[in-house]
């Protein structure tokens, strides 16, 4: 039997692990290969540097998984947890059971350290791992779309596809005001926190993922131009506002739609929960749920957080993930 060897990675390793993302994922998400986007999420994160485990054969990784830091604010208190991401076995070594085991393996590593693990499930293969391993479905957060362009839309076909890029780019210019406004909006319900450290880090620092931040008095959006399922989309990633401010939002948001039209943008997307607050805004605004889901998994470090967890009202949008 070939042996396997299990540990944690340290920084050196970050050429190896993206030499194995180029293997697994060669066509998806090709920005998560770039070492700046590698040092930017598992380096610099505002709650604290990524915890990364591999699995070694021959001195070769052949399987990753990792953890990256988060704080979330639930009843009032901020509690330590971390998200689950970047799964991925080598093609010659799937099937063998080693992900499953490299899962445990950095679950008690870092169980101590945190009160609970989130994740979401995008690749049907990693549900069952997940499963064993303890992760608990918590619920299914749909990904709402909004047609913009319908002269867009109907010549498609009959034009090539623009490139991804910003709208206008605009600076992350308060993010202390940014997280006032953040902090009244969440009140109430389960969120990441979005702190002026965190909002800084997610919008504004990211060597790849370029976004336009647009914020007036007592209301921001943060959307990003990208091409999900072949189309051109604005992706809407955060939105909050002041309590008694939600007319100002919707304004502030039907300005983003417009420009986005007037560019020639086929659609709008927002991958939300129902609990959010947003989520019946931007039901008026005309969008609606479309065939995706994200499945949203929790698990429990702490001995008690998925029994509180599971009757809270969570608030995510993409902003709290790794996907856009």
């Amino acid at each position: 039997m070939t042996e396997i060897a299990f540990r944690q990675a340290e920084a050196n390793d970050r050429d190896s692990i993206l030499a194995l993302r180029a293997r697994c994922f060669p066509d998806d998400d090709p920005e998560k290969q770039d070492p700046r986007f590698w040092q930017w999420e598992f380096q610099r994160s505002p709650a604290g540097p990524g915890r990364m485990f591999v699995a070694e054969s021959g001195g070769r990784i052949v399987t990753h998984f990792a953890f990256v830091p988060q704080a979330y604010v639930t009843d009032g208190a901020a509690r330590r947890a971390v998200m689950a991401l970047d799964a991925m076995t080598d093609p010659d070594w799937r099937g063998r059971g080693v992900y499953g085991r490299l899962h445990a393996f950095a679950i008690e590593a870092v169980k101590n350290e945190y009160a609970f693990g989130t994740a979401y499930q995008i690749r049907p293969k990693a549900l069952p791992p997940l499963l064993r391993n303890g992760w608990t479905p918590r619920l299914k957060a749909p990904v709402l779309v909004r047609p913009l362009s319908w002269r867009a839309l109907a010549g498609r076909a009959m034009r090539r596809p623009p490139s991804s890029g910003e709208l206008h780019r605009t600076d992350l210019i308060n993010p202390v005001a940014l997280a006032d406004i953040a902090r009244d909006f969440f009140a109430g319900r389960v969120h990441q926190d979005r702190t002026a450290e965190f909002l800084m880090w997610r919008y504004s620092e990211s060597p790849i993922w370029k976004y336009d931040v647009v914020a007036g008095q007592h209301a921001f959006a943060v959307t990003r131009r990208t091409r999900l399922r072949g189309f051109d989309t604005l992706a809407l990633v955060d939105v909050a506002w002041r309590r008694g401010c939600a007319r100002e939002a919707k304004e502030l948001m039907r300005g983003i739609l417009r420009r986005a039209a007037a560019a020639g943008v086929e659609v709008a997307a927002a991958l939300i929960t129902v609990a959010h607050p947003a989520f019946s805004v931007l039901l008026r605004l005309g969008f609606l749920p479309g065939p995706h889901r994200f499945l949203f998994l929790l698990r429990d470090f702490d001995g008690s957080s998925v029994a509180m967890l599971d009757r809270a009202r969570w608030a995510l949008t993409w902003g709290d993930t790794d996907h856009l």
